[in-house]
């Protein structure tokens, strides 16, 4: 198996290389996420964030990974990464201010 060599990038990034392969990734938590899903990751902290205190963390869960009407039919998630956060957060505020979906 080879090895992997890492390096840390002025911006904050990592660079892994593995052999021939290589990626660009950024720190979130304890995780190194591929830096084309960093703004899926940064979003979806967004919208927990939001979510955090109006309801418990399972249902929350729940409610980022189920079919919405309220969304044609699609997940939370589906649209954070579809990129359109701002329709979810748009929801978020709504179940914030008692109109539920």
């Amino acid at each position: 198996m080879e090895q992997a060599t890492t390096t840390l990038l002025e911006n904050g990034q990592v660079r892994v290389r593995v052999g021939e392969a290589e990626g660009t990734f950024v720190v979130h938590g304890k995780r190194l996420v591929p830096l084309s899903q960093e703004r899926v990751y940064r979003d979806l902290e967004q919208v927990w964030d939001h979510l955090r205190g109006l309801v418990l963390e399972a249902e929350a869960e729940r409610w980022l990974y189920a079919p919405n009407p309220t969304l044609e039919g699609a997940s939370p998630r589906d649209l954070i990464e579809q990129g359109e956060t701002e329709r979810v957060l748009e929801l978020v505020a709504m179940v914030e201010h008692g109109i539920y979906s």
